[in-house]
């Protein structure tokens, strides 16, 4: 049997290959705010992740909502041609086979997720989806864990948590439940492993959902 009864997915970056839809689109949202010279680097690290982040690269605060919401916009427009990750679809189903109850954490909106999942007809698959809309507080305040363990019945010394940045094992430790960080190859425009790794020290590492699959499910 499984060790973890529940398995909590970030979105962006770990079920979803839209790293370089988010990229694309900051670079699009800062050039219509009159902001340029930032690197594909420094938007990846310091900007990605959270809607106060723009305000590091010059966005003032009385448009910072319209600018997030030009950034959505942006990014609603390329989803219809975003990826799930190899093997994404066949490591949930044989984790719902073998009982484990799934859920998305997100900073996203629902409505960006529901585009690719509704695509993907795997939305039935998931018995709970936090989002932006549904926290008072964003990762890594474990707040987003509380709620899906709360519609999950979930309990916390049995749930692991699956993401791809530091945020997502912070929000782990925070919630106080196991963390897998999720690392393809591929990451490593938008993230140094080494600093991911020591900085957050995760119970799992893997670089496919084949390998995770493997790790939290026994033949």
């Amino acid at each position: 049997m499984p060790t973890y009864k529940t398995v909590l997915f970030d979105w962006d970056g770990t079920l979803a290959q839209t790293l370089t839809v988010w990229l694309t689109a900051y670079r699009e949202a800062f050039r219509e705010f009159k902001i340029t010279g930032l690197s594909d680097s420094y938007i990846a690290k310091e900007i990605f992740g959270a809607w106060e982040n723009p305000l590091k690269a010059g966005i003032v605060q009385k448009d910072l909502d319209k600018y997030n919401e030009r950034l959505v916009e942006l990014v609603n427009m390329q989803l219809n041609s975003v990826a799930l990750y190899p093997g994404v679809v066949e490591c949930l189903q044989k984790l719902i086979n073998n009982d484990v109850k799934l859920g998305i954490v997100s900073t996203s909106y629902r409505q960006s997720i529901n585009i690719v999942l509704e695509r993907e007809n795997i939305a039935s698959l998931f018995s709970a989806i936090v989002t932006t809309e549904s926290v008072s507080k964003q990762k890594p305040h474990p707040e987003s864990v509380y709620i899906a363990l709360e519609q999950l019945q979930g309990d916390r010394n049995s749930t692991l948590v699956v993401g791809d940045n530091l945020k997502d094992m912070q929000l782990a430790q925070n919630a106080e439940v196991a963390s897998c960080l999720f690392f393809p190859p591929e990451h490593t425009l938008y993230y140094d492993r080494a600093i991911m790794e020591e900085n957050s020290n995760p119970t799992l590492l893997v670089e496919s959902f084949y390998e995770l699959v493997e790790k939290l499910v026994e033949e």
